[in-house]
Parts: structure tokens; sequence; C-alpha cells
């Protein structure tokens, strides 16, 4: 989908003005894609692009969309060291979010539990 077509397409899919809602996502998906080229699919900032736009497109009423990205971003973040990765449990509880308004109650679950050793308020 070429940028006039996102556009429309953010209009019609995201609950913001027209033009806020058309620069929102178009910055973010242009970051995203200048990162891959730059670093890869598998890199921490490729990773944080990932969360930031399934994120945005789970908060704005396409949580499919949403729930593909977080997936993806999880998956590269597991394959990254401790040092270099997004945080994993906000990915892990953003992904259990976007599980929860779909209605996949068990497979938000299963991230839920997941995610137990990666939450920093357990960690004393």
């Amino acid at each position: 989908m070429g940028c006039r077509g996102l556009g429309y397409w953010a209009r019609g899919r995201l609950g913001l003005g027209t033009r806020l809602a058309s620069i929102l996502l178009l910055i973010t998906v242009i970051t995203m894609a200048i990162r891959r080229k730059a670093f890869g699919n598998e890199h921490a900032l490729v990773a944080h692009s990932l969360l930031h736009l399934g994120i945005l497109l789970g908060k704005q009423g396409n949580p499919v969309e949403g729930e593909s990205l977080l997936r993806e971003c999880l998956d590269v973040t597991k394959k990254l060291p401790p040092n270099e990765h997004v945080d994993l449990e906000h990915v892990y509880f953003e992904l259990v979010k976007v599980l929860s308004v779909e209605g996949k109650m068990d497979e938000a679950q299963k991230f839920f539990d997941e995610a137990q050793p990666f939450r920093k308020d357990l960690k004393k």
C-alpha cells in the first residue's frame, strides 16, 4: 500500500483527526522501514518500531494487525541478547492486551504466564 493509500486507511481505521492519523501512522511505518533496511529484520530498533506500531494499531481499532506485529516483535526480541532488546515484559503485556480485546483469552493467559519470569515487580 502506497503512502496515499495508507493515509486513507489511517483516516478510516484510526479514531484520530485526518491529518494526525495519517502523520502518526506514516511516521511509524516509515521509521520501521528505514530501520529494517539499515539494520536488518532482527535488530533491537526494528523490534522497538514493531512494538510501537503494534500498540498503535491495537489501540486504534485494528487488533488483528497489532497482534501480528507484536508477535513479530516478541520473536525478534527473544533472539536478541538481554542487554540489547526492548523490554520483554512490555512486549508481553501489550500482546496480552491485544489478545484480550480480540477475545482470545486462552492465548492471552498463555502469554501472561510466559511473561512471569520477566516481571520486574517480582524480582527483588
